[in-house]
């Protein structure tokens, strides 16, 4: 799903949401999601950095300056069954605003903190999943 927002592509499925586990639905379901694929800007996301066994994606988003993004754990490292811990600055990203940024998760809303693009932002990604974060400027 956090790959599918980013990417700004149509999704496709063939399954009845009235018939499908709780946990699918709401996650196909996400309003959050669903807005960054579905942004005004219209640009696909890219992959931006392969780290190790993280991929890096990102995508521009309105409010001017913000940015969606995933860490993608491609899970290739068949002995790493724990999560990722992940460090990436936020320069890095493409983020430069000099008031900083909120960052919070997308699937969850959770809030992450508030970073300058000087920072480095640290997170857990599970294996074969993936971390969808959003940077809103200040």
């Amino acid at each position: 799903m956090a790959l599918w927002s980013i990417m700004a592509a149509p999704l496709i499925m063939s399954a009845d949401l009235r018939t499908i586990r709780p946990f699918s639905r709401a996650l196909l379901l996400n309003r959050s999601a669903i807005s960054i694929n579905q942004d005004r800007l219209g640009a696909p996301g890219r992959r931006i950095d392969k780290i190790e066994s993280i991929q890096v994606w990102t995508k521009a988003i309105e409010p001017k300056g913000s940015l969606a993004f995933i860490f993608h754990h491609s899970g290739l490292i068949p002995v790493q069954q724990l999560p990722v811990r992940f460090s990436i600055g936020l320069a890095r990203l493409g983020l430069s605003s000099q008031g900083g940024y909120n960052i919070t998760e997308v699937f969850d809303g959770r809030y992450i903190g508030t970073f300058k693009a000087a920072d480095t932002l640290t997170v857990n990604v599970n294996p074969t999943g993936v971390f969808f974060g959003k940077a809103v400027p200040l």
